[in-house]
This record gives structure tokens, C-alpha cells and sequence, in this order.
């Protein structure tokens, strides 16, 4: 698994990047992977994903799946500067 992070300050934004090595996402299951109950394993709950989105929308954040060919599954979380400082 590899991960990079990198913030763009003028967007006010901050983006992580998280991929593995195995066979990836394929363009057909792509467009169901954060609906809920949809998996591929016969052990799964399809849930992980779902779950992962939810969280990330409760906190002002955005997640995506990247197709990078022949590369693993990627995401992209992008996460949105939304606090400000305490007044003193």
C-alpha cells in the first residue's frame, strides 16, 4: 500500500492519495463500489466503502476512486479547511 499527501493552500484544500498493489477496480464495477451492499467477495458486507463515503461527507471531505491502469485501486480523499480560529 503507498500513500501521499499534499495541500493546496490557495484552494484551501488538503488531497491524500492512498493505492495498493493488487488488481484494481474495474471500469464496470467502478460506478457501484460506494453503494451500499455491493461487494465482490463472497465474505463481504459491502459496507467498507459505503461507510468510508459517509464519514468522509460528515466531515466535509470527498472521496473518489482513480483509475490508474494496471496499477492497483486508488482513492483520493480531499478534505476542505472548515475551522477557523477561536476568537480571543
Amino acid at each position: 500500500m503507498q500513500h501521499r499527501a499534499w495541500h493546496l493552500p490557495n484552494l484551501n484544500t488538503t488531497h491524500m492519495d492512498v493505492r495498493d498493489n493488487g488488481k484494481g477496480i474495474s471500469p464496470e464495477q467502478a460506478h457501484q463500489i460506494f453503494e451500499p451492499f455491493y461487494t465482490t467477495q463472497s465474505s463481504g458486507t459491502g459496507l467498507g466503502l459505503y461507510i468510508v463515503r459517509e464519514l468522509c461527507e460528515c466531515n466535509h471531505a470527498h472521496i473518489e476512486h482513480r483509475q490508474i491502469p494496471e496499477m492497483g485501486a486508488c482513492f483520493q480523499l480531499s478534505f476542505m479547511e472548515t475551522w477557523q480560529q477561536a476568537p480571543q
